[in-house]
């Protein structure tokens, strides 16, 4: 077959596939750079009164978001104790508003935050400080190198270079990440993070926990 094509490739070749393995990573120094030069305050700030846990996504159903505040729910109703002491911090934009089941999903999630506001939340506290974004990279390296945990939850997703940028971003009170198996970056620090099931609201929060405990 391919007989006109065949000829281009050396005989030894033609029957060989090879795959190269190539993880996309980031310039580490960069991100290093931004958050130890960076002396601005916290831009949440003057929303984020406690130590807070990270998550850096879009709504897109992918990235596992109402599963996200499924178990944010759980979290307070387990833990009442770090009610006003932890909050969920989630930069979160719109994703393909024009697609319907997109922008379905986007306002299923504005409901949720809501909900668990209004039932776990304070005169003066919230459980979950939701922001659209955008934000300038400046901004987030502060806001990674202040996180106590990092939440990277996908149901199926592609490489997460969130996860990095929190690691390179981290100071002398690094806080831990919080990492989905199915996040592509997974293979290379999944070791080295506490693993949270995106499907699994209660095992997800039973992890957060753990990771806020370290």
């Amino acid at each position: 077959f391919f007989e006109n094509t065949r000829a281009i490739y050396p005989a030894q070749s033609r029957f060989q596939t090879q795959v190269l393995i190539a993880p996309l990573g980031l310039d580490v120094a960069y991100w290093r750079n931004l958050a130890s030069a960076n002396k601005d305050p916290n831009p949440l700030s003057g929303l984020l009164k406690t130590d807070y846990v990270l998550s850096v996504d879009r709504a897109d159903y992918t990235k596992g978001v109402i599963p996200r505040l499924k178990s944010i729910a759980h979290f307070f109703d387990i833990h009442p104790e770090l009610k006003g002491k932890i909050t969920f911090a989630q930069i979160c934009g719109k994703s393909r508003m024009n697609i319907d089941a997109f922008a379905k999903y986007y306002w299923q999630t504005r409901s949720l935050v809501n909900s668990v506001n209004a039932q776990h939340g304070t005169d003066d506290w919230q459980p979950v400080v939701d922001v659209p974004g955008p934000l300038s990279p400046s901004e987030l390296a502060v806001l990674y190198r202040d996180a106590s945990v990092m939440l990277v939850n996908p149901v199926r997703d592609g490489l997460n270079l969130t996860a990095k940028e929190f690691v390179a971003c981290q100071s002398a009170r690094p806080g831990a990440l919080a990492l989905s198996p199915h996040a592509g970056v997974f293979d290379e620090l999944g070791p080295w993070s506490v693993s949270v099931d995106p499907k699994c609201p209660i095992q997800m929060s039973a992890a957060v926990h753990k990771a806020l405990m370290m």
